[in-house]
């Protein structure tokens, strides 16, 4: 008398209802030595009586993860490759040991296998970090955006482009700044931010994303027409506008949460060392990488006109981010309400960057 045992599948596992599992990782019967050819060639491994207990004593949920391993591993039951892992992680489950998931089980958003690892503190409560950040990245907090004369640098802004404002009696009552980022050769990432104000008496705040804006004037039978009022298109000889290449402020395309990018109608290669771009070419069915804005638009909005009243500070917290795509600038409009008053404010965005100088 022989045994045949084929090890579970994981989708097979996991279909089991919880708390209804299977005594054991494997479906199991009991063959006569004629069959063991038959059963071997349909994937079941044949192990005699006395084999297949030393296994199932030795994965006993009630024995050490040192024993399991031990008994997996011994020359006298030889798994393949598969059946190991599935019996692995079918037993480092019931044993609350860590568990190394397969590639048809987890991945993260680069289609990276990932390690699941139970860590716990001296009081044996789970340990558990979660981040945001992608890889590669690093965090990097500013108070002012990049110069946009220099499209490989970060930073490096005059004061004129910080993050802050300071509202004097008699100027206009909303007053804006943009702050500028350079991500053709620095993906960047923006994640939360922290404002501070004083004497505000229920003024108010709000945080745009918005493109840099591309020079035109009109023209006729060009290769440029506006779109929208603020969208420059590419045309084949009929345009009604005028774009000279050399003040092209070409605004990256970025994808969304699901990989999706939005319409693109212009496609450049960055030469990093003259620091232009350069093979500015028309996309007119939209799959470019780069769009052409003639007035602002409104891209995205982080805060609509936030109250702040008195004098204190607020973290804008989240645990998403949002990819900041080349020639795109970050535009606080700050507004007086109610009886002209001096205030003050700052703010300071939370990014993610692969460049932080």
């Amino acid at each position: 008398m022989l045994v045949a045992y084929k090890p579970y599948s994981l989708l097979d596992l996991e279909s089991h209802p919880l708390g209804v599992l299977p005594e054991t990782p494997w479906s199991m019967e009991y063959i006569e030595d004629s069959q063991a050819g038959d059963y071997a060639e349909q994937g079941w491994v044949i192990v005699t009586m006395d084999e297949y207990l030393s296994l199932i004593t030795s994965l006993s949920p009630l024995n050490s993860k040192s024993m399991a391993l031990a008994a997996i591993k011994s020359g006298t039951i030889v798994l393949t490759p598969e059946q190991e892992q599935v019996i692995k992680d079918w037993y480092y489950t019931l044993n609350d040991q860590p568990v190394k998931t397969t590639s048809d089980v987890a991945k993260d958003k680069d289609g990276i296998p990932i390690t699941v690892a139970k860590v716990t503190g001296t009081d044996d409560r789970t340990v558990v970090q979660s981040t945001p950040r992608p890889r590669g990245t690093y965090t990097y907090f500013t108070g002012a955006g990049d110069n946009p004369a220099d499209p490989t640098s970060t930073g490096g802004t005059s004061n004129i482009t910080d993050l802050i404002g300071h509202h004097l009696v008699g100027a206009p009552i909303s007053e804006v700044v943009y702050a500028d980022f350079n991500a053709i050769t620095n993906q960047t990432f923006i994640n939360e931010g922290y404002i501070q104000w004083k004497d505000a008496l229920n003024d108010c705040l709000s945080l745009e994303i918005v493109p840099r804006v591309t020079p035109w004037s009109a023209g006729t039978n060009t290769n440029f027409i506006i779109y929208g009022g603020y969208l420059i298109l590419p045309a084949a000889g009929n345009g009604n506008i005028t774009v000279n290449e050399a003040e092209m402020k070409l605004v990256e395309c970025t994808p969304n949460e699901f990989g999706v990018f939005v319409a693109g109608y212009w496609n450049a290669t960055f030469n990093p060392v003259t620091k232009v771009f350069e093979n500015i070419t028309p996309a007119p069915l939209g799959d470019g990488k780069f769009n052409l804005f003639g007035a602002e638009a409104r891209l995205g909005r982080f805060g609509n006109r936030v109250s702040i009243l008195g004098s204190g500070a607020q973290r804008i917290a989240t645990n998403d981010m949002t990819q900041i795509g080349h020639n795109v600038r970050i535009k606080i409009i700050a507004t007086t309400r109610g009886a002209d008053h001096e205030w003050w404010w700052n703010f300071t965005p939370s990014t993610f960057r692969k460049k932080t100088c």
